[in-house]
């Protein structure tokens, strides 16, 4: 896969920013984020994203609010994906 580059002006970037928002609203008990839950609840929405396109975009959005190491697993999904796919390929 080609560079995906992120655009703020995107309706997807806006998509992306509410899916975290509101998984943040849903796991968050008196002001305090259970950030385990988020964490799992995001993880369940990497799980269900079919397109790179959006796990680059979840990244992106997912380091500007401040939580790199869950941006993180989404990129060991894309890495995982190209890794199975070369290997898929050879076989």
């Amino acid at each position: 896969m080609g560079k995906v580059y992120v655009d703020r002006y995107d309706p997807l970037w806006k998509h992306t920013m509410m899916r975290i928002k509101n998984a943040k609203d849903k796991c968050t008990v008196n002001g305090v984020l259970d950030y385990e839950k988020f964490k799992g609840q995001m993880i369940t929405r990497l799980i269900r994203i079919g397109k790179d396109e959006k796990i680059h975009y979840a990244m992106a959005a997912l380091i500007e609010s401040g939580y790199k190491e869950i941006a993180e697993i989404y990129d060991g999904r894309l890495l995982m994906d190209v890794l199975v796919g070369d290997w898929g390929e050879k076989s």
